[in-house]
């Protein structure tokens, strides 16, 4: 049966790994104050969010030091090569506004050095499947964020980001809601169909089916483009 609890095999930096994503993925995107919008430290809670994603990227180096083992997955090279892509690009075609560029840039390199270090703290599939459902849990969360945004009478103003009832989620834009509402599907999808979902309890289950039905309803909702069509990709 699927344990959704801190595994008794894991050594302390997987402890603190364990804590972190739930701050990273229950907590810190939550964060909000009244704000004029914008980008990157302009919104309350980029301010707090990047605490314990820098702490996990310096677990996931300390794990690699501790072990002396390099995990490279299949296609590092080309996700490395992405980023530098990117600026190259940014490059070529100019940049009207270089500090929002950089910005961008350096939060795409920062997801990147993230998942890097995430896979050098070796987890076993049981607790990945275990932090997976964490991060659907606070998906299902940004889910209910969108709903609650789009009330004919919005409820909780001075606690979520509210504008003129449209799904804004706490990222402040409704097409970043929207692609964060297909990630999400993407992520449900996976779930159900691991092998392990058929033997979980039914909270697990629910969660599952429950952000899924949410989060599908909203990427329809939104009627934005990048949203619809992303939710497609992950579908085909």
């Amino acid at each position: 049966m699927f344990y959704t609890g801190v595994s008794p095999h894991l050594a302390n930096h997987h402890k603190v790994a364990y804590v972190l994503f739930t701050l990273l993925s229950l907590i810190t995107p939550f964060y909000y104050q009244d704000n004029l919008g914008g980008e990157g430290l302009g919104l309350p809670f980029n301010a707090v969010i990047w605490v314990p994603a820098v702490m996990l990227v310096g677990t996931g180096l300390f794990a690699l030091i501790s072990t002396k083992t390099w995990v490279i997955p299949q296609y590092f090279l080309m996700i490395g090569i992405w980023p530098l892509l990117i600026i190259f690009g940014g490059f070529v075609s100019g940049m009207e506004r270089p500090g929002e560029w950089v910005v961008r840039l350096g939060v795409l390199i920062g997801g990147v050095f993230l998942w890097f270090s995430l896979l050098q703290l070796q987890f076993k599939r049981r607790d990945v499947d275990s932090m997976l459902y964490l991060l659907l849990a606070g998906f299902l969360l940004h889910a209910v964020v969108g709903l609650v945004q789009s009330l004919p009478e919005p409820i909780l103003r001075g606690w979520l980001p509210i504008s003129n009832n449209t799904m804004l989620g706490m990222f402040q834009q409704p097409n970043l809601q929207a692609s964060l509402m297909s990630t999400t599907v993407a992520v449900a999808l996976y779930l159900a169909v691991t092998p392990g979902f058929v033997g979980q309890h039914w909270p697990m289950k629910t969660l599952v089916f429950l952000t899924l039905a949410l989060a599908s309803f909203e990427v329809v909702a939104s009627g934005s483009r990048v949203g619809l069509l992303s939710a497609l990709l992950v579908v085909l």
